[in-house]
Order: C-alpha cells, then sequence, then structure tokens
C-alpha cells in the first residue's frame, strides 16, 4: 500500500516537536545533575549524549524541510530514545 504523504508529513511535525520538547527537558535535568550531585560522572556522559542528540534533531528538522518525512520521523524519534538514556544518568547520579 503506497504511503500518504500528508500522513507522514504530520506524523514527522508531531515527532519533530515531541523531541524539541524533550530535548529542552533534558537540558533541564542537565543541570539538575550539575546542581545536586556536581562530581558525578554521568554528567560528562549526559552532555555527549545531548550533543549527539542536538545534531540528530538538526538533520531531523532539514530532512523534514527538504520533504524527506520518514527520515525526519524516524530521527525525531531517535533523539526521543537517546533522552531516556540521560533519564537513567541522572537516576544514577541523584541516587548515588
Amino acid at each position: 500500500m503506497p504511503r500518504d504523504p500528508r500522513a507522514e508529513a504530520l506524523r514527522a511535525g508531531f515527532e519533530l516537536d515531541g523531541s524539541y520538547r524533550e530535548m529542552r527537558r533534558a537540558e533541564l535535568v542537565l543541570q539538575q545533575m550539575e546542581s545536586f550531585a556536581p562530581q558525578a560522572p554521568e554528567i560528562a556522559d549526559a552532555r555527549q549524549v545531548l550533543n549527539i542528540a542536538s545534531a540528530l534533531y538538526r538533520k531531523s528538522y532539514q530532512a523534514y524541510n527538504a520533504g524527506q518525512y520518514l527520515r525526519a520521523a524516524e530521527y525525531a524519534v531517535a533523539v526521543k530514545d537517546l533522552m531516556r538514556a540521560i533519564d537513567k544518568f541522572y537516576n544514577v547520579s541523584i541516587a548515588s
């Protein structure tokens, strides 16, 4: 069955919006880690993951603007997956 380009565009837009919100939230989580556990080694790991996620978000946004909606949506979902890693780093750093 052929894909509906309008549906793909809607999904990509939805995923992009969600990944942007997740990245902003992850930045706040990282700030909390730096405040509450400034010596935690997970801070460096979380910063690296956030940098990777930021690069993927830019690629997703560029793909969306180029009309490559499937690529944009899947990259945006990958960004959300990386944000889960930051949540895990936060849990470990605060519990330690």
